[in-house]
């Protein structure tokens, strides 16, 4: 280890040139990186972010997130239903199966709420 350290310090420019090979060689390869190794996903989840200007969190729970929470469970597909109230904002997010499009999940949780 200690003539790696030497070398190193002897051959400064050699190192730094190693280094930027090295970097260049990085950005070339993700750049040309092929798509099909990246496959797009789309996610079975949505959510509803609603805003209720000075309510506190208790005001935001029982007047906007229950309500809402209620409509989309009587929504056919939907599989899970999580939430959370806080100061000014509620966030009511969803899942449903992979097999169901999302568009169409979309729409109908729209139309819920």
């Amino acid at each position: 280890m200690h003539r790696l350290t030497k070398l190193s310090f002897g051959h400064r420019s050699v190192v730094l040139l190693v280094a930027l090979l090295a970097l260049v060689a990085g950005l070339y390869c993700t750049t040309t990186l092929k798509q099909e190794l990246i496959p797009s996903m789309d996610l079975p989840r949505g959510s509803v972010i609603t805003v209720y200007a000075g309510a506190s969190p208790e005001v935001v729970e029982a007047e906007v997130t229950k309500p809402i929470e209620a409509a989309v469970q009587g929504v056919a597909g939907v599989t899970q239903v999580t939430s959370t109230s806080a100061s000014n904002v509620s966030t009511v997010t969803l899942q449903w199966d992979y097999a169901d499009d999302a568009d169409a999940m979309a729409t109908s949780i729209q139309r819920a709420v």
